[in-house]
């Protein structure tokens, strides 16, 4: 079961991110990662979109851990 604060499904909620679809936790940070990097700018900079996420990917993983 993966554990998510009521805070981290209001970002996945934002993003699209089916997270009641997962059974593992790596696979949903897998989809986290993939939606993440639709978040770069055209000099591989990263967006305040992929910040988010990179910071909810970090969080999902220490909460699950």
């Amino acid at each position: 079961m993966i554990r998510l604060t009521d805070e981290q499904k209001k970002i996945l909620d934002k993003y699209s991110i089916e997270y009641a679809k997962f059974n593992e936790v790596n696979d949903l940070l897998d989809s986290i990662n993939d939606t993440m990097l639709t978040f770069v700018d055209n000099n591989d900079e990263p967006l305040p979109q992929f910040i988010e996420l990179e910071n909810l990917y970090d969080s999902i993983y220490n909460s699950n851990q």
